[in-house]
Formats: C-alpha cells, structure tokens, sequence
C-alpha cells in the first residue's frame, strides 16, 4: 500500500508540475508585447519554412537553434500564436522537469523537490512568454549544468555523450553564457579525468562533441550556408561586441552586490558549507559539486552584466535553494538556518513573479494594466489570445496602434503586392506571416547592436551583405513599418546618392522607399 502511494504520488508530482509550468507561461505570455524581443522568432521561423536561412538570406547573431525549433512548431502547429507560445512553455515545463528529477535524484525529499522546481518555473520563462534567445541559452546551459552534475554523482557513461551535446545546443541559442559555462565545465571535467579517471567518459565525450559538430556541417552544407558567413556573424562579430561590452560592464561591486542579493546570499551559504568541509579535511564529490554550482552561479551574474539586458537569471534562485539543501544536512542538523533560507529564497521568488509576470517589467512596463488592451485577434485570427499593449509609444492607445496595424496589413494585401520585390525594414516581426510574404528581410531585427558600428572592422562585410541581398531579390521597395525615427537616414550610406530614394508615407507607422533608380556604393 505504501509503494501504490509513493507511486501515485511520483505521478501526480511529474502531472502537476507539467501542468503548472506550461500553463503559467501561456497564462503569462498573453500579457503585453514589447518589439522586437515578443516576436524574435516569429518571422524567422516563418521565413526558414518558406526555404529562407539565417546566415544565407538574412544576417543574425543569435538564436539560429530557436529560429529552426520554431519552424518546426509553426509546420505541426501552424503559424499562429498559440504555437508560438507553446514553443517557450514547453521548454518551461523542462526546465521544472529536469530539475525535480536532479534534486530527487541527489536524495532531496519530493515535496521540496516540487516546491523548489515550480518555483523556478514561475520565474523562468513566464517573464517573456514566448521564445527567447537569452532564455533559451540559459536553459540550456542549466540543462548542462544538470547533466554534468548527475555524470559526476551518478557515474552513468550517457550523461558524458549528452554534456557536450546540450553545450553546443546551448550556444547555437546564443553564445553567452554557454561559452563561459562550456569553459568552466571542461576545467571540472579535465580535474574530474585526472583523479577519476575513466576511459569511457573520454571516449563518449569525444563522440558528443564529434556528433555536435558533424551535425552542424551537415546542416550549413544541407542549406547551403556559407561557413565565412556563419563564422563572421555568430563568432567573429558577437566577439567583436563583447570587447566593447567588457569596457563598459558595471564595476560598481556594491551596486552588482545588492542588484543579485538573493542569489549572492545563497552563494554565500554554499560557500560557507565548502569552507566547513576543508576545516575538516574533507574532499569529495559533494565538495566537488557544490564548488562547481557557486562557480557556475558566478557566470551566469557576469553574463547578465555583459548582455545589458533586462534580468533574467532570478529563476537560479530556487535552484541554488535546492543545491544548498540537498548538502546541506550532510554536513549540519540544525534546520532553522535551512529554514530561514527557505523563507529568504521563497519571499524573492513571490517578489520577482509580481515584478516580472504582473507587472511584465521583463517586457519594460512599469505597471501592466489589461483596461489599456486590444484583443489580438482584432489585428488577425492568428494571434487570437493576445492582451495587446506595448510600453512605449502606444502604451496608452492600443487601439491606434492595431489599427494602424491593420491598415498597414489591408495595404499589403489588398494591393496584390505578392509580385512585387521588397523587404520589409521593421521589429513588427510579424508582417511576413501576417501578409504572407516570402521574401525575408537582410536582417533578422533592427537595433543598435545587429548593426556593426561604421568603425568596427565587419562593418563592410554587414554592408556587402545587405546590399548583395537586395541585388539577389531584385529589391525595389523597402516597407519601413514602425521604425519611422529611422527614415531615409538609415539607407544612405548603401547608395550613391540618397536623392534616388522616392518616399511615401502611407501613416504614422509606414513609409514605403522606391529605390528602383538606386545606384550602390
């Protein structure tokens, strides 16, 4: 009777938490958008099933993994909002699955086990909502994280073939933090080798990596991706911004200190219990495990720092929670410290799903309100479940802002424009789905950091790139959706002189460029 109960139990646990951690993120991701970041990868996904390819048809520094998961979520499910969101709840629901699965399986009791994983789900992904490629990555790199952990403690030779395997995953999302986390992870494994050293592990290792890397050859050669243009846009160019970033990361320690309290506070704590194993002379695996987690926790914060994005690494808090806990009583008995922890960590989870998933100041509102939403389904069928609303330029008119929308999309369609050569230059990055459009656009997203800078040295292959496009596809309109404050400007230094540029302003949200009797620099 006992067994049918820890059974049923088991079960109800792993339902449960499935559940709670996809229905959070659906229930979430309806509240606002913010562009580009609520549809990174709509068009791209979009686009890739239309036989266009990061890298060959459109420039991108990130997220090629997330672009061709979302394709396939678009062709199962169709291209629609709801199998957008999807994409991010399931990858939610891991994240909750794997990480009650490591904790029980390091001996933790279940019901903290559950308590801690639908903690971490509640403050993951539901801050975005949809696919993301800071999230995807972190995820990922947890996901390695567990693995390598459960490699060491469980000695099972699979988890050695899958570590590398989910790295590479990992940084084919984006390159930050999985590079860094790559790294750590290759200096605790040589430490791991040369004092337990197994023939094995080396081999199956070696043959992850192998497969990882033979994978994406067959891939860049299957799609006829160039290896410069893959090189110059996912690694040369990203270092070349990360340069820059390191001289302007934030260097105020107190200021870092208190931003991640919570989570330097449980780093404290494991550090505290490494120190009381070396007072007692005791080195073992669970020293080993606890050095590598607070080494890893320390990546992930200077990472936040370095990408100068919104935070998203809060979700950690629950998870070093677990760490501490599961070691914790193997070493004391006292369990008002633990509990006092517990309590800690519990408050600054409430506390960052009020900031992050009512308010969604993931999405840059300083207070989400539903009375300032339109119904996405107003715009088109297919983002039927949208509460729409933006932060910043139409955050107090919604309705303006679809309508201006919809119009835009009436334009397109009513036109008959399907013939026409023309890209569209926006971070509505929607429109190619919406209208049906197959040509995608010579870049990913528009922002100041897709674009090198005139001074950095990938400046004139960005710039051959872009104009190689538009003489590929015979480009002779250019839809500027939504990025106005841009204007002619942002072309000029393509062409030979500016003036060849004929301007149409259709509404406040669209300008249409004729640039048929443009010559290129």
């Amino acid at each position: 009777m006992k067994n049918y109960f820890e059974k049923f139990k088991k079960f109800f646990f792993i339902i449960f938490l499935l559940f709670f951690s996809i229905g959070i993120n659906f229930y979430y991701a309806q509240k606002g958008l913010v562009y580009p970041d609520s549809f990174l990868h709509y068009d791209s996904g979009y686009n890739i099933l239309n036989g266009n390819h990061p890298f060959k048809d459109f420039f991108t520094i990130s997220g090629p993994f997330v672009d061709y998961i979302q394709s396939i979520f678009f062709y199962f499910f169709g291209v629609n909002w709801v199998s957008y969101v999807l994409h991010a709840s399931l990858l939610n629901g891991a994240l909750a699955l794997f990480t009650y699965f490591l904790f029980v399986t390091l001996g933790l009791e279940k019901n903290y086990s559950l308590l801690y994983s639908a903690s971490v789900s509640l403050i993951a992904y539901p801050s975005i909502g949809t696919p993301f490629v800071d999230y995807h990555s972190i995820i990922f790199s947890v996901f390695a994280i567990y693995i390598f952990v459960l490699a060491v403690v469980t000695e099972k030779i699979f988890y050695w073939f899958l570590l590398p395997v989910f790295i590479f995953i990992s940084f084919l999302c984006k390159q930050i933090p999985s590079a860094y986390i790559a790294i750590l992870i290759g200096v605790f494994l040589i430490y791991n080798l040369f004092n337990h050293f197994k023939k094995n592990k080396l081999i199956y290792f070696i043959f992850g990596a192998f497969f990882s890397i033979s994978l994406l050859l067959y891939f860049l050669f299957l799609f006829e991706i160039d290896l410069k243009d893959f090189t110059v846009q996912y690694i040369l160019y990203p270092l070349s911004i990360g340069e820059k970033r390191l001289q302007t990361i934030e260097s105020n320690i107190i200021s870092v200190f208190f931003h991640f309290k919570f989570i330097f506070f449980l780093i404290f704590s494991l550090i505290f219990l490494v120190i009381k194993n070396y007072l007692k002379n005791i080195k073992n695996t669970n020293v080993f495990v606890i050095n590598f987690i607070i080494l890893t926790a320390l990546i992930f914060i200077y990472s936040q720092l370095l990408t100068q994005n919104q935070v998203l690494i809060f979700f950690l808090i629950p998870i070093l929670l677990g760490f501490f806990h599961i070691y914790y009583f193997k070493f004391f008995k006292n369990k008002y410290f633990l509990f006092f922890l517990i309590i800690l960590s519990l408050f600054s989870v409430g506390k960052y799903h009020f900031r992050y998933n009512e308010n969604r100041y993931f999405l840059d509102f300083k207070k989400f309100e539903s009375k300032n939403t339109v119904k996405g389904e107003k715009l088109d069928l297919t983002f039927k479940g949208i509460q729409w609303n933006s932060p910043f330029f139409y955050f107090n008119n919604s309705n303006k802002e679809v309508a201006l929308l919809i119009e835009i999309k009436e334009y397109i369609t009513n036109k008959n424009l399907d013939n026409e050569n023309k890209f569209f230059f926006t971070n509505y990055l929607f429109f190619s789905a919406l209208t049906n459009q197959k040509i995608s656009s010579p870049l990913k997203f528009y922002d100041g950091v897709i674009i090198p800078e005139k001074s950095n040295k990938y400046y004139s292959y960005y710039k051959n790139y872009f104009i190689n496009k538009i003489i590929k596809n015979k480009i002779t309109k250019i839809y500027n959706i939504g990025l106005t404050y841009y204007d002619i400007d942002f072309f000029a230094d393509l062409f030979q002189d500016k003036k060849c540029i004929n301007k149409k302003t259709i509404n406040e949200l669209l300008i249409v460029y004729d640039i048929a009797k443009c010559k290129f620099n």
